[in-house]
């Protein structure tokens, strides 16, 4: 009975997984479908907008990863401050080549 119950639910899953990847399929369809009966302009418009958001999320992601860049190189700095005041002045003679 048990393993009756798992093979049925096994089932709907499997029936689900394709009714979700069908559902995907037909709306890649209608889209194509929609992008074919585009006029050039409409097209080229298209073209435009998806140049500038791509442009966009290319500027935000170099925006991030310099900040996420930054908080790191000063967590490094500061690192050695929060626990040894040695450590700071040992790394200060590296960088500025004090003797």
């Amino acid at each position: 009975m048990e393993d009756a119950t798992r093979i049925s639910e096994q089932l709907q899953q499997g029936i689900e997984l394709e009714r979700q990847e069908l559902s995907q399929v037909h709306e890649d369809y209608q889209r194509m479908a929609r992008l074919k009966e585009l006029t050039p302009d409409q097209a080229s418009a298209v073209a435009d907008l998806l140049a500038r958001q791509q442009a966009r999320g290319e500027r935000r992601a170099l925006w991030s990863n310099l900040l996420v860049g930054l908080v790191f190189y000063l967590l490094g700095v500061l690192t050695p401050v929060l626990i040894s005041t040695d450590a700071l002045r040992e790394q200060l003679r590296h960088w500025f080549h004090f003797g």
